[in-house]
Formats: C-alpha cells, structure tokens, sequence
C-alpha cells in the first residue's frame, strides 16, 4: 500500500482552489476598495470639523478650495493641497470665519458615483 497523494488527486485539489480563490477574491479586493472609500470620506468629513476648530482657536479664516480629486486648504499664508482617490467634488469654495463658523451650509460630494451632501451645520457638536 502506497502512502502519500498520487498526482491525480493533488491536482484535481490545486484545481479546486484555484477555481474557489478565482471566485473569492475580485468580490475581496472590491470590498477592500469600498472601504477605503468609506474611510476617505469620513477623514474628509473629519478634516472639516478640525479645520473648523482651527479657525477659532487661530482666530483666522480658513478657506478650502475643492475641484476634481483636489482639495486645496488656504490658512493665512500656508497652502496645503490633498488628493483624493474615492471621493470627486465638483468646483466649490468652502469658506471658515475666524469664529469657526463654515459660511457655504453644505459641500457636495461624489461618493461611489453618487452626489452626496454634507451639511456643515452638522459638523458642529
């Protein structure tokens, strides 16, 4: 009696695993991409309120420029750009007063091909 696999049936395992990895992993790697999207948008909406607070506690106006994938953060002198990857805005000018206050009442979004809103009024606690 032989002890061991024969070639027949190590193959037809290998064939069954690499059908069931075929079929598992494209749904995988989108789940991974939905992810990241939803965590892009919610560092976004995040990145808001802390530009928020930023202008009160600077006491200066603070204005986020957004177009495309690019979001183009103006305070004072200091200009910061930031690309996104999931997320695509429309042109908008977002603007903060020096009291931490967003003077535009909501910015649009493209999240996962659809147009979303979020309302500035409830960035605030």
């Amino acid at each position: 009696m032989s002890r061991g696999f024969s070639l027949l049936e190590l193959m037809v395992v290998l064939l069954i695993t690499s059908a069931l990895l075929g079929l598992v992993a494209p749904v995988s790697i989108r789940q991974v991409e939905k992810s990241r999207e939803h965590v892009e948008l919610l560092e976004f909406q995040r990145d808001l309120k802390r530009l928020e607070q930023q202008a009160f506690l600077l006491g200066q106006d603070i204005e986020v420029n957004l177009e495309g994938k690019k979001s183009t953060i103006v305070q004072g002198m200091h200009v910061r750009e930031h690309v996104f990857t999931g997320l695509f805005f429309e042109p908008q000018r977002i603007k903060i007063n020096a009291n931490g206050e967003f003077l535009q009442p909501r910015v649009e979004v493209f999240y996962r091909g659809e147009k979303r809103t979020i309302r500035t009024e409830e960035q605030i606690d």
